[in-house]
């Protein structure tokens, strides 16, 4: 494809694997980069063009309408723990991302949510101060949607694949065989979701045509599971069970311990990897 595309969040994992893939889909990628280590996207096989996101909001607006992308993916997202600075700093980001994009004809954006901002019930439930802005971002994006352009944002349950370095369960736990791993009573359910189904969910949203600015949510399609069901499916998988220091660590502020619905996929999108072949992938790639 000749079609330019444009990542923010490019250095984060997520955003480092759909990277990795557009470059086998795209001749022209852009990555728009906000001070994170761009180690890894520069040693990639087909290396996007990075740009220094500016400070500044009209010169920001104004570098997206010159790269002119036929595709926005906004990965980009304050720290889980943010406060009201960094929070504010993220949506004036978004925003001023949105109106550069919306000078474009002809765009397709799509934005990166978190089922933290979905209750139980399937409505509006931010869990924290990162959730409400993420729904905030996403509110943004309707309005844009309404004066016509082309948009969507993706909510994505618990990403877990090989080479994730973020220090998240999944990783941590299948390589707790040498050391004990610390850990909450492991009771609450998660909805697990390999990293290639949700880049793939992330293009099936990209080709979309749904009026309106519609949140999808990206799942396993798997029933949800325990922390501690997962240990003994590595344990069986592995062949001996991890080491798991249970109840070792309590659980924060807003512990959620049953994930909304994961009932709303892109059109044409179902995840193709299942829990096993997943943390296979892991056991064997690290």
């Amino acid at each position: 494809m000749t079609q330019s595309v444009l990542v923010t969040g490019g250095t984060g994992y997520i955003g480092y694997c759909l990277v990795r893939r557009l470059g086998e889909l795209f001749q022209d990628v852009h990555v728009l980069t906000r001070g994170g280590d761009a180690e890894r996207l520069n040693a990639l096989p087909r290396r996007p063009t990075l740009h220094r996101a500016p400070a500044d909001g009209g010169k920001l607006a104004a570098l997206v309408t010159s790269i002119a992308p036929g595709q926005v993916f906004h990965l980009a997202a304050p720290p889980g723990r943010a406060g009201p600075a960094m929070i504010d700093d993220y949506l004036r980001y978004s925003l001023y991302l949105m109106e550069g994009a919306a000078a474009v004809s002809g765009l397709r954006f799509v934005n990166v949510g978190t089922w933290w901002q979905i209750g139980d019930d399937g409505r509006y439930k931010p869990t924290n101060l990162y959730a409400a802005a993420k729904q905030a971002v996403h509110d943004l994006l309707v309005h844009y949607a309404s004066q016509g352009m082309s948009a969507c944002t993706c909510a994505p349950f618990d990403v877990y694949g090989p080479g994730d370095w973020r220090g998240r369960f999944v990783s941590a736990l299948c390589r707790a065989f040498e050391t004990k791993m610390p850990a909450t009573e492991g009771i609450q359910l998660v909805n697990l979701i390999h990293v290639d189904d949700v880049v793939n969910g992330l293009l099936a949203a990209a080709a979309a045509e749904e009026e309106g600015c519609p949140l999808y949510t990206l799942g396993s399609g798997e029933p949800m599971v325990s922390l501690r069901q997962v240990a003994e499916r590595v344990a069986a998988l592995a062949g001996r069970p991890p080491l798991v220091d249970w109840g070792s660590v309590g659980y924060g502020p807003g512990q959620v311990f049953r994930p909304c619905p994961a009932d709303r996929p892109p059109p044409g999108w179902t995840p193709a990897i299942s829990l096993d072949d997943g943390l296979l992938d892991v056991l064997a790639h690290g």
